[in-house]
């Protein structure tokens, strides 16, 4: 949610809040599924009419450097400091959020999107972690969920009052 989205996401807010309803955000990355087709086009890798219109790929991150399909750009898998990174943008998310006026916010764990991608055994085949301990997968699940590394030092930021949630996909991907 960039900065120029606050100020109408604010409004927006305040309008539910009005209602009596409580406003939530979904915090999530995309990871190897992004640099694609939009849904309503195919959700299939970029082609030439794409390109024609203007369209251009992007660098995508993964758990793992494998493509999610035939055609599909290949992500980079993250080390420590793209993680590092990954973590801190949640808690960037997070915090933006909630000065836009969200009380919660759900991490997007599902579907084959990046943060499902450290829960799948299928796809935690990296060099540059332990590979096979499943607390060390939902260590970084619980990095991005709470992003324990900045925003316990802002207690401000979703603190009593708050709701966050997670949600996970029920089948491997």
């Amino acid at each position: 949610m960039g900065s120029l989205l606050f100020s109408p996401l604010k409004r927006i807010t305040d309008f539910i809040r009005a209602q009596g309803a409580v406003p939530a955000v979904q915090l999530g990355h995309a990871g190897r599924k992004g640099s694609r087709q939009r849904p309503w086009e195919g959700n299939g890798p970029l082609d030439p009419d794409q390109f024609v219109r203007g369209e251009t790929t992007w660098d995508i991150v993964s758990a793992v450097a494998k493509p999610i399909g035939e055609g599909f750009l290949t992500p980079a898998a993250l080390d420590a400091a793209g993680m590092a990174t990954i973590v801190e943008g949640f808690a960037t998310g997070a915090r933006r959020a909630r000065a836009a006026g969200f009380d919660a916010v759900e991490v997007h764990c599902a579907h084959g999107y990046l943060l499902h991608h450290f829960l799948s055994p299928n796809l935690e085949w990296r060099e540059n972690g332990p590979k096979d301990e499943q607390n060390y997968r939902t260590c970084k699940i619980a990095d991005c969920a709470t992003s324990r590394q900045s925003l316990y030092r802002d207690r401000s930021v979703f603190a009593y009052g708050s709701a966050m949630s997670v949600r996970v996909a029920g089948r491997r991907e």
